[in-house]
């Protein structure tokens, strides 16, 4: 990390390594570091099998010594040890063996096998899935007609079918195919035969009670229910610790053998999965398979969105007739969708997770198809009262695909749902359910993070006529010709509507602020969270505590100038009318929020209102009695804590040039708290005000973190159409990716140290 190694020498370093493993002449400490640091430097390095190529022979030899030591070696925990890092090694180092090694794999492991011996067999089958070399050949470099992959995979499947129903059989080669898929795409083509017995075999994955005979593919599954989580045994003579997340691997098989739209081939064979899985993702319809099939399906979306990604770069080596074709990926998302959609309002906490991630996936693919029947949904459910567990459910969906929903160059049609959407969740910020208010601000906080602009927009004449029902049948679950309809949206008329939809902006701010001030007036709170006897201190209401100053902090950085007078009056309404110790903390990050996001309203505001309650506070006597206590305030004291904590929240802000200004009459406030009180807690905060303080003067930080930069932000053009920038990012290497810091200028430091001689050294 802290040396520049050139490429030659990396490899040198690599090669050294591998022979140093290799020798078996180590201790099992630094054999240990030398694998553990080989391993890592592989991963990290961009390195390809054009840099460098490895004998797989000498690791060969390696693990079958540490798995079957001779009597005089046996050395079972160091063997133990040794052998499971060069399995993860030879995880790192396969892709370093040459292509045409994988002949010489196979002679040399197919001879070992023993059918008398499900043990043995079971072992040779790891070790051909730890070193047959699945990588593409470099270019430039041809194999010979023996070493290519169409010529020895028949072998891997005829030895893969002497086993039925194996599932840590099945892994391993399930694993070896799909690696070979991976790496071979828009080289090599599996065939229809060798596709339907990978079906067959990763539906015996999952665990459903599927009756014989009910199912299209080759080989049905037994009713009974088989526990494959320890799906291998391993001989007396050793270990070789290998095992693959089986869900995983079956869904990029399925996604990297997607070719064409064949008869025959995946993409009708996974339709066929889907009819016949359905069932099991029910909400009623929990069991063992739940876990397993949910995660298939959140992997299936998951591999689809990296193949559509890696195939729509330039430099893609994979021929344009292998490439999915449009009507292809909205054939598999509709079908993913139909299990996701199931999955929503599952009874398991984990499917639920799963479907979210399996939809915004799958929106990021084709979103046209997703959020149309998505929000239909969502909008009831939202609605919905008598039934909460709906209603959270499509609160934590939100959350989950705020982001994507309002990416107006992915998916216009989003924009015009975000200003109704913000209003329908508002009632979600509550009290009496913090499950519910956090993900509420959750949704709120990546709508904002994701450059939405709370400004209200201009609309220019009647309002265009709507679209007919042709342009919204891809939202209809039902139509059979879902997949053939291109998404056209009428910007025009999508304009209009996001235009007219942002004059709630408004109002939602108004009622946002009035929410959380009910939600911080109502919240528990400790005045002393590191306290372990504070009972009515909880770490739920630390996090809603910590959310709800994080979502509004963002609000008010994306909020439009013109709210400002608004904003400003209600938080100082607030924080003037109330003065409750139980609110305090809370109070205390809604203040930081404010001044972090608009310094400029928040100190002229409250500064001054602060020091003069605080010195009319102390000049009635308040404080003065001695206490080392921070949990026996008197109630006398509750007005001066309170304006005291807004004070040293207020000198945290961030921007120091402004805090210059009003130096003088907080180190007046504070030089008269630290004279006159006498009370632990009291003065506690006082020294937190000057600590604040000075750090706000003296520190490198970013100010004002917007979704733009500031040029952007004062834009007209932007100003006008801040709904088109919504999910644009600009890149660290772009020229418009700017980052204000504040750096201590002259005025800054030297206050920091008049209040060092002034009042720290004095104190000292």
């Amino acid at each position: 990390n802290y040396v520049d190694v050139s490429l030659p020498q990396r490899i040198r370093i690599c090669r050294l390594l591998y022979e140093l493993v290799a020798s078996q002449s180590l201790d099992l400490g630094l054999f240990c570091a030398c694998c553990s640091v080989l391993t890592r430097l592989l991963r990290e390095t961009q390195l390809t099998i054009e840099d460098l190529s490895l004998d797989w022979r000498k690791m060969y030899d390696l693990i079958h010594s540490l798995a079957f030591p001779k009597p005089w070696q046996d050395n079972l925990i160091q063997n133990r040890t040794k052998l499971k890092n060069v399995v993860e090694l030879v995880c790192s180092v396969n892709r370093f063996f040459p292509p045409a090694a994988a002949r010489e794999v196979l002679e040399e492991l197919l001879p070992q096998i023993q059918f008398n011996s499900m043990d043995w067999q079971l072992l040779v089958v790891q070790m051909i899935n730890l070193f047959v070399p699945t990588t593409r050949a470099p270019k430039g470099f041809k194999l010979k007609d023996k070493d290519m992959p169409e010529r020895w995979l028949p072998t891997i499947f005829s030895l893969w079918s002497f086993n039925l129903r194996m599932s840590g059989y099945d892994a391993y080669f399930m694993n070896l195919v799909t690696c070979l898929a991976m790496e071979q795409k828009g080289a090599f083509k599996f065939t229809n035969q060798q596709i339907r017995f990978a079906f067959a075999s990763g539906l015996h994955f999952f665990n459903i009670p599927v009756t014989r005979g009910s199912a299209s593919l080759p080989r049905s599954v037994t009713t009974s229910l088989t526990d494959t989580s320890h799906f291998y045994q391993l001989p007396q003579g050793g270990s070789l610790p290998l095992s693959e997340e089986r869900a995983h691997t079956f869904a990029r098989f399925v996604v990297y053998t997607m070719y064409d739209e064949e008869a025959g081939g995946t993409l009708e064979l996974f339709e066929q999965l889907v009819q016949m899985i359905e069932p099991f993702y029910h909400p009623s319809n929990n069991g063992s398979w739940s876990g397993i099939l949910s995660r298939f399906l959140r992997n299936l979306a998951k591999e689809l969105l990296e193949r559509v990604r890696s195939e729509a770069e330039p430099d893609c080596e994979v021929p344009e007739s292998m490439r999915l074709t449009r009507r292809m990926r909205r054939r598999f998302v509709v079908s993913t969708r139909t299990l996701a959609m199931l999955l929503l309002f599952s009874k398991g906490e984990d499917s639920v997770t799963m479907s979210h991630s399996t939809l915004k996936h799958l929106a990021e693919v084709e979103p046209d198809l997703i959020f149309g029947p998505l929000l239909d949904t969502l909008y009831t459910a939202i609605d919905s009262v008598t039934e909460t567990h709906r209603m959270i459910s499509a609160m934590r969906a939100l959350a989950k695909l705020a982001s994507t929903l309002s990416n107006f160059s992915l998916y216009p049609e989003g924009a015009q749902h975000v200003a109704p959407l913000l209003a329908l969740t508002l009632p979600g910020i509550d009290v009496n359910d913090p499950t519910k208010a956090w993900f509420a601000l959750t949704f709120i906080c990546n709508l904002c993070l994701n450059g939405v602009v709370l400004r209200e927009l201009s609309t220019s004449g009647d309002m265009p006529m709507v679209p007919g029902k042709d342009s919204d049948a891809v939202s209809e679950l039902e139509e059979d010709n879902v997949v053939d309809i291109v998404p056209n949206p009428d910007m025009e008329y999508v304009e209009w509507v996001t235009r007219a939809s942002t004059g709630q902006f408004e109002s939602w701010i108004d009622q946002y602020l009035r929410r959380v001030f009910v939600l911080v007036d109502n919240m528990s709170s400790s005045i002393d969270s590191s306290d372990s006897n504070a009972s009515s201190f909880t770490s739920s209401d630390f996090g809603l505590q910590m959310m709800v100053a994080h979502a509004t902090e963002v609000v008010l950085l994306q909020c439009s100038e013109r709210y400002y007078p608004m904003i400003t009056r209600l938080i100082t309404d607030f924080a003037t009318s109330i003065s409750s110790l139980s609110a305090v903390d809370g109070m205390c990050r809604i203040v930081y929020a404010f001044a972090s996001a608009l310094p400029e309203q928040a100190l002229p505001a409250l500064v001054p209102i602060c020091c003069e309650r605080v010195s009319e506070e102390v000049s009635n006597g308040v404080g003065s009695q001695a206490s080392l206590s921070k949990r026996t305030q008197s109630h006398s004291e509750t007005t001066l804590i309170w304006y005291m904590s807004i004070l040293s929240a207020l000198a945290d802000c961030q921007c120091g040039q402004l805090l210059v200004t009003y130096k003088d009459m907080i180190r007046s406030t504070i030089e008269l708290v630290l004279d006159k009180c006498l009370s632990r807690h009291i003065y506690t905060i006082a020294s937190n005000t000057l600590y604040n303080m000075i750090g706000c003067l003296t520190r490198v930080y970013p100010e004002r973190g917007r979704s733009v930069s500031a040029e952007t932000w004062a834009d007209p053009e932007f100003q006008e159409n801040h709904f088109r920038y919504w999910g644009q990012y600009a890149e660290v290497e772009q020229d418009d990716f700017k980052i204000k810091w504040h750096v201590a200028g002259k005025e800054e430091i030297d206050c920091a140290l008049e209040i060092m001689r002034g009042i720290i050294s004095p104190l000292i």
